[in-house]
């Protein structure tokens, strides 16, 4: 695909809420799957909890490290955009 501007960064921006979505919605409906077969003991609870502060935390790193970037360009228009991603996330 060919971009002009800023339609690139809303492309990836896009393409990066939908993907975070939709790991969250797999995890959910594993979780959902899971209590309709067995009952899950304190271990695979626990262990779900851990993958999703795990991917949280991964997404905060990155996100982080994309802002730095945009910073030290001294884009603005990425670092507002970046801020909005932050807080849409609740990172």
């Amino acid at each position: 695909m060919f971009f002009h501007g800023d339609q690139r960064h809303k492309y990836l921006l896009t393409t990066f809420e939908q993907d975070t979505r939709n790991v969250m919605l797999e995890i959910a409906n594993t979780i959902k799957s899971n209590k309709r077969m067995f009952t899950m003991n304190k271990t695979s609870q626990e262990t779900i909890t851990q993958a999703i502060k795990a991917h949280r935390e991964s997404l905060r790193k990155s996100l982080q490290h994309r802002l730095e970037v945009a910073r030290a360009s001294n884009n603005d228009y990425l670092v507002r955009q970046l801020e909005a991603e932050a807080a849409y996330l609740h990172l």
